[in-house]
C-alpha cells in the first residue's frame, strides 16, 4: 500500500468512529440540552456537524475509489455504516 491510501482509508475510519461516537451519545446530549433549555441550539449545530462530517466522507470516498480501486471493499463498507446509522439510532 501507498502512504497515500493508508492515510485515506484511516481518514475514513476515523471519521466513521468519530460518527458512531456522536451517534451514540446524542440522545443524552439531546436530553441535557433540553433540561438547559440550550435544545435549538443543540440541534442546528448538530445538523451542521453531522452534514460536515458526512460530505467530508463522500468527497474522501469518491476520491479514493476514483485512484485506488482496489480498496473499493474497504470504502463502500464505511460508506453504508455512516448512511445506514441514521436509520438505526
Amino acid at each position: 500500500m501507498q502512504r497515500r491510501q493508508i492515510i485515506y482509508i484511516w481518514t475514513l475510519i476515523v471519521l466513521t468512529a468519530i460518527h458512531l461516537l456522536f451517534a451514540n451519545v446524542y440522545q443524552r446530549i439531546y436530553a441535557y440540552m433540553n433540561t438547559i433549555n440550550q435544545l435549538n441550539t443543540f440541534l442546528v449545530s448538530s445538523i451542521l456537524i453531522r452534514g460536515t462530517l458526512l460530505i467530508i466522507i463522500v468527497l474522501a470516498g469518491f476520491t479514493c475509489i476514483r485512484y485506488f480501486k482496489k480498496y473499493l471493499p474497504i470504502y463502500l463498507g464505511l460508506f453504508l455504516i455512516n448512511f445506514l446509522l441514521f436509520f438505526f439510532l
